[in-house]
């Protein structure tokens, strides 16, 4: 996903300045005189401050040769020259135990603020409904995704809805050749453009299901393919984000939920069930 050598972003803008848009100059303009607050900064508040839309900062990214914002940022951070940021954008390395701990954690409850903020609530509400109503959901995701599709899992399967967590990538295309227009396919993906969540999407659009994308990316390829997006977000340069996964477990966790309170009785009856023969088995060890 990363360039293979960090380069410097400012010298290609500069190289690149004549041949971008009326539009892109207004986000070169702003990058070149605010890289600082950029590099840490949202897509949606980098858009306001160069008075464009978000797609217009992706198309920016794109001519200058990146594959999206994210990537942008990361090399901007190089050209800082800030080796803390690629850890977290907000830590010093003299920073002590107690500050790391404050800043780490108030990024947490910034990034959920945040997500709060940027939530659409149609959106989420045509995913629960669409979920409710699946012969099946298939929960896809690779590499760091995984965890969190585990979670979900584990949640709907609370609810005896009918979810398959899959996220060997041969195996997600085996399981969506057998998907039609009766079933769901949940992708994860923080950047959007992972390959094989992205594949995995296009295909079962392809073949009729219905496809929601939950990403930390409004402008990227995973959702290009999906009927549903459901975002969240962080103020992170991380590829990896880290403080951003609290966030997407927030919306799972919304998920849960909603379905939840829409199965009241079946819910508490299987929680019930559910906590009295694990606590059998611990009473047993």
């Amino acid at each position: 996903m990363i360039l293979s050598t960090p380069t410097n972003p400012i010298d290609i803008i500069r190289e690149k300045y004549s041949a971008l848009s009326t539009a892109e100059r207004r986000v070169a303009d702003y990058v070149l005189e605010h890289a600082a607050e950029v590099a840490p900064a949202p897509i949606s508040e980098t858009a306001d401050q160069a008075e464009v839309s978000e797609a217009t900062v992706v198309r920016f990214c794109r001519t200058l040769g990146y594959r999206g914002y994210l990537e942008f940022k990361f090399g901007l951070t190089y050209y800082l020259n800030d080796p803390t940021r690629v850890v977290h954008d907000e830590i010093q390395q003299n920073d002590t135990i107690g500050g790391i701990a404050r800043k780490t954690i108030l990024s947490g409850i910034s990034a959920l603020q945040h997500t709060l903020d940027i939530l659409d609530e149609d959106a989420l509400t045509q995913a629960v409904n669409t979920i409710d109503q699946a012969r099946q959901t298939l929960l896809v995701g690779v590499g760091t995704s995984t965890p969190f599709v585990n979670d979900l899992y584990n949640k709907l399967l609370r609810l005896e809805l009918n979810c398959t967590p899959v996220t060997d990538p041969y195996l997600q295309l085996m399981r969506i050749a057998l998907v039609d227009e009766r079933d769901v396919v949940v992708a994860m993906s923080h950047t959007g453009a992972s390959v094989d969540p992205v594949n995995a999407l296009r295909r079962a659009k392809e073949k009729g299901a219905r496809t929601i994308a939950i990403t930390g990316s409004a402008y990227s390829p995973l959702t290009n393919h999906a009927d549903i997006v459901l975002l969240y977000g962080a103020r992170e340069t991380r590829l990896e984000a880290v403080i951003a996964r609290l966030a997407l477990l927030a919306i799972n966790d919304v998920l849960y939920m909603a379905l939840a309170m829409r199965h009241l009785d079946r819910t508490n009856l299987n929680e019930r069930r559910i906590w009295e023969l694990v606590l059998d088995k611990v009473v047993d060890a």
